[in-house]
C-alpha cells in the first residue's frame, strides 16, 4: 500500500496545487470529517489522504473514481487502508488494500471500519527499511573503498577479513616506519589497512536497536520505545505493538536519551554511525552500543 507522512502529503498538495474534480468527493469528505476525528489532504484530483491529529503518518486515503485494475468507467467510493485485504486481487496490487462501492452509506461503513491511526509498531515498520539501508550503507562504502584499493595494490579486492601473507609483511613494514621509495604506494597502503580495519569494526557492529516515537499521552510528553532486530537486514524484525514500553523524558534511560538528543541536531533521514537514524523530529531508530 502506498504510504505518506502528513508532512510529505501536505508539501505535495501545496506544490502541485491539487484541485478536486466534481462535488461527489468533496461532499463525501465533508461527511467523513463530520463523522470521524480525521483530517484530509488532497492526494490527486479524485482522492485525498486521511490522517489523525498528532499522528505523523497518513493512515489511509479515500477517493471517488474508477480505481479498478481495468477500469470500465464505473466510479466508486473507495477506501484504501492497510487494514483491508481484498482477496479479489493479488496481494501485490494496489487494489488489494481497497474497498470499493457505489453506495455512499456502505462507503461510510467501510471508512468507519478501516480508517484507524497507525500504532507505534505500524510506524516502525513503515520507516525501518530506510533506517536499515542507512545502516548498511556505512559498511558498504567502507568495503567499496577497501576493494578499490585492494585491486590497485594487490590485483584482488581484499574482501577477506584476514590478512594475506603479503599484506601482513607490508603492514609490518608500515608499523616499523619503513622508508618507502614510492610515497604514493605508502599512502595507499596506509589508507587500505585503515579501511580494512574499519570494515572489521563495522561488520562486527550490533544491528539491533530500538524505534522511538514521541507524542503527548495522558496529558504529558512521552516516548514509546520498541525493539527492532536486524537493522543490517533488508527486512528488519519489528517487535509487536504489545511490547512497546512508555517513558517520560525524565525516565528514558540515559543511553537512549543521549543518542536521541544527538539526532535532534541533524536533519530528517540522516544516519549517524553508532547513534542511529532520524526519521523526523518525533521518530528515530537508535542502534545498540
Amino acid at each position: 500500500m502506498e504510504v505518506s507522512t502528513v508532512k510529505e502529503a501536505t508539501s505535495h498538495a501545496q506544490t502541485s496545487n491539487i484541485q478536486f474534480r466534481g462535488c461527489m468527493l468533496t461532499d463525501w469528505i465533508a461527511e467523513l470529517e463530520s463523522a470521524l476525528p480525521i483530517k484530509t489532504i488532497p492526494r490527486s484530483g479524485n482522492s485525498a489522504w486521511v490522517y489523525y491529529d498528532d499522528n505523523p503518518y497518513c493512515c489511509a486515503w479515500v477517493g471517488y473514481g474508477d480505481f479498478r485494475v481495468r477500469g470500465k468507467g464505473t466510479e466508486t467510493y473507495t477506501v484504501t487502508s492497510r487494514l483491508i485485504a481484498n482477496c479479489k486481487y493479488n496481494d501485490y496490487s494496489s487494489q488489494y488494500n481497497m474497498s470499493m462501492t457505489t453506495k455512499l452509506d456502505t462507503a461510510m461503513k467501510n471508512a468507519k471500519r478501516y480508517i484507524s491511526p497507525l500504532n507505534v509498531a505500524d510506524m516502525a515498520k513503515l520507516s525501518c527499511k530506510d533506517a536499515a539501508r542507512a545502516f548498511r550503507d556505512v559498511s558498504s562504502e567502507a568495503h567499496q573503498d577497501m576493494r578499490r584499493l585492494g585491486l590497485k595494490l594487490f590485483q584482488h579486492d581484499g574482501n577477506s577479513s584476514n590478512y594475506s601473507p603479503m599484506e601482513t609483511e607490508l603492514k609490518g613494514l608500515l608499523t616499523l616506519e619503513h622508508d618507502f621509495q614510492d610515497k604514493e604506494l605508502e599512502e595507499n597502503l596506509v589508507t587500505y589497512f585503515a579501511k580494512k580495519d574499519e570494515t572489521k569494526v563495522l561488520d562486527g557492529r550490533s544491528d539491533d536497536g530500538v524505534f522511538i516515537y514521541t507524542t503527548v499521552r495522558m496529558g504529558e510528553q512521552q516516548c514509546a520505545v520498541l525493539q527492532v532486530d536486524g537493522l543490517s537486514n533488508y527486512h528488519p524484525e519489528v517487535h509487536m505493538q504489545g511490547c512497546v514500553q512508555w517513558y517520560t523524558p525524565q525516565t528514558l534511560p540515559d543511553d537512549l536519551m543521549g543518542k536521541f538528543s544527538m539526532l535532534q541536531l541533524v536533519g530528517d533521514k540522516h544516519y549517524v554511525d553508532g547513534v542511529g537514524y532520524r526519521v523526523s523530529d518525533r521518530m528515530c531508530f537508535l542502534v545498540s552500543s
